[in-house]
């Protein structure tokens, strides 16, 4: 019997799957957590349109997530478990993180609300909601002496609540999106025979996972035997270390790590698990001096001016003076009606007359957005210099608008000392996407409908010392250059075909639903494969994440696809499929044999097993 047939076993109490639930009709109730009573309240369906409580927009300062530090050896106890030889070096740098739960204070006018999230070891007041940013240099074998370059490790232990009320499941698996890892440290969805050790990691005390007296699956469903920690292993090397040859324009830049738990990937980040993993190297160094690398240094905008914006949405239920999280099971994807960035409702920033670099992440579980500068109803430009996992081959000046899906990054620079002190500017959603299956229109012409205010930016005063930043900066002729696939690779790679639609109510990949005992295909290693994604669903978008590597976009619609997107300008982990796309994009799985995952982003489709598993083969 295996560990999934061990899992799925009764016990006692009430076991209801996410499929029972389905079946129930129940998939549509409104689940809230209020702290104290340990209670878990079930509304009915007509209940679930109930608004949040009105909260006054920009009344709360934009918070910035902590950086991440590195942790002394001597609190590793015990020691490193189980990394392989290209991590455990002497440059290893180790971090401490605890997932748990915590009352934070997401607006003024609302109660603390508990919530899940990452926690450095070495952050005692814990204070944010977002998970501490990681900033990681990746240099050349000769650079490696550069402070914050080399291996890391990431210890997560589980100090969630193992006998918690309410949404989500206190087991863990933590998924590196964006990053190139082994397969045990990618953030394999679920336990299964084939890893030597535990994937999925649960909190002390839940012993062998047996779900308590009266909580059902849902609460408690973790695989057998999962210890309370992990450790995490990214050796921070050029893709191509071991099959060759190395690709440094393969580094990624802007990146994001989350919950990845098989069921369980929409309440968990929903509850608050994930945060931001940022990378440098001697091109996009944290130093906008360049006096780290004045040979190579692109001198983009850094440190206090480097600003990460997470969007999410949540909804919100406050009773008897308690705010809680309300989370809907809805089959087509989740929506809130409160707009948080950083963990705060509607904040506004202070910034100063000079250039700041932006990445903004779409953390949300099923909302897009179409993302506007404004200033007095206006729209205003900026420039955008990467997306995802890297930096563009050169800046695209003058954007006026980005169409943003859930999990991907744009890295864009405004500079504000092209306005007057006291003016006001403010980044917008025009979308107005009201159904989770997203927003109306098409890939090439959403619809806007509505306006909603995500970030007040009020310029101060121009900074004390001249700003030393550029914007204006071309990576072609250099090493860091995204090269485009060769016609002889195109020619020589596998193809495969992958349909993503609907079957028996649940979401599907060629009409199978998420089988992680079994790949749905074996692509070879250091092989080309050329993918055909194909959005079968009627009216549905599906973000399309594959894991490992980065996808180079070929075509769009049989067209060429646009330039941010385009094969020889970006990469791509996370692509966008509207109603009816069908895309073709050129993979190659590198340096990592194993099984890994691709799957549709809407977390609720990827939850209702719009997933599948791929093993790569030596």
């Amino acid at each position: 019997m295996s560990r999934r047939q061990r899992r799925r076993r009764p016990g006692p109490g009430l076991h209801l799957s996410r499929r029972d639930l389905l079946k129930l009709g129940l998939a549509g109730g409104a689940y809230a957590l209020l702290p104290g009573s340990k209670l878990l309240a079930l509304s009915p369906s007509s209940g679930d349109d109930r608004p949040s409580p009105p909260t006054r927009p920009f009344v709360d300062p934009l918070p910035i997530p902590p950086t991440a530090m590195t942790t002394a050896a001597g609190d590793f106890s015990p020691a490193i478990v189980d990394c392989p030889d290209s991590v455990v070096d002497p440059n290893v740098q180790l971090f401490k993180f605890f997932e748990e739960e915590a009352l934070v204070q997401l607006h003024s006018d609302l109660p603390p609300t508990p919530i899940w999230r990452y926690r450095d070891v070495n952050d005692a007041a814990g204070l944010a909601a977002a998970g501490p940013t990681f900033k990681i240099y990746m240099n050349e074998e000769p650079l490696r002496s550069t402070v914050g370059a080399g291996p890391v490790v990431v210890r997560f232990v589980n100090n969630l609540p193992f006998d918690h009320r309410g949404f989500g499941c206190p087991c863990s698996t933590v998924h590196f999106h964006g990053g190139h890892a082994e397969a045990v440290s990618d953030g394999f969805p679920e336990n299964v025979d084939f890893f030597a050790r535990p994937i999925v990691f649960a909190p002390m005390g839940l012993v062998g996972c047996e779900p308590p007296e009266g909580i059902d699956e849902m609460v408690a469903g973790c695989d057998e035997f999962a210890p309370y920690f992990r450790d995490y292993c990214y050796a921070m090397k050029d893709v191509g270390f071991l099959t060759g040859p190395k690709k440094p324009e393969e580094r990624a830049a802007t990146n994001w790590y989350h919950d990845h738990l098989f069921d369980f990937t929409g309440p968990n980040v929903y509850r608050g698990l994930a945060g931001l993993f940022t990378v440098f190297d001697e091109f996009d160094a944290n130093d906008e001096t360049g006096a780290l690398f004045p040979w190579t240094n692109l001198r983009l905008p850094s440190g206090d001016y480097d600003v990460p914006l997470i969007l999410q949405d949540k909804r919100f239920v406050v009773e008897n003076g308690v705010a809680a999280l309300v989370y809907t099971l809805e089959h087509d994807g989740f929506l809130g009606d409160k707009f948080l960035v950083n963990g705060k409702i509607q904040p506004y920033f202070v910034v100063e007359r000079r250039k700041y670099r932006f990445r903004i992440l779409d953390a949300s579980n099923a909302r897009f957005y179409q993302l506007f500068l404004t200033k007095n109803g206006r729209q205003e430009t900026f420039t955008e210099i990467g997306g995802h996992g890297s930096l563009f081959n050169y800046p695209l000046h003058d954007r006026r608008s980005l169409l943003v899906t859930p999990a991907e990054r744009h890295d864009i620079v405004i500079d504000f000392s092209r306005y007057r002190t006291g003016d006001v500017l403010y980044l917008e959603d025009r979308l107005g996407q009201d159904d989770g299956r997203g927003p109306d229109g098409t890939f090439d012409r959403p619809r806007q409908r509505a306006t909603v205010k995500l970030v007040k930016f009020i310029v101060g005063n121009p900074p004390a010392v001249p700003d030393p930043s550029r914007s204006n900066f071309d990576l072609r002729g250099t090493r860091r250059e995204i090269v485009a696939i060769s016609e002889a690779e195109k020619r020589a790679a596998r193809r495969r075909t992958f349909i993503f639609d609907r079957r028996q109510g649940a979401w599907s990949i060629n009409n199978m639903l998420a089988d992680l005992e079994h790949p749905i295909a074996s692509p070879q290693l250091d092989r080309g494969e050329i993918w055909t994604l194909k959005n079968g669903g009627g009216g549905w978008w599906h973000p399309i994440h594959v894991h490992l590597e980065f996808m180079r976009v070929l075509k769009r619609n049989g067209k060429r696809p646009p330039q941010d997107e385009r094969d020889g300008f970006a990469k791509e982990d996370t692509i966008i499929m509207g109603p009816g796309d069908e895309l073709e994009v050129f993979l190659k799985f590198r340096d990592y044999p194993g099984p890994f995952v691709f799957h549709c982003h809407n977390v609720e489709h990827e939850d209702m097993r719009m997933m599948a598993r791929f093993d790569v083969v030596t």
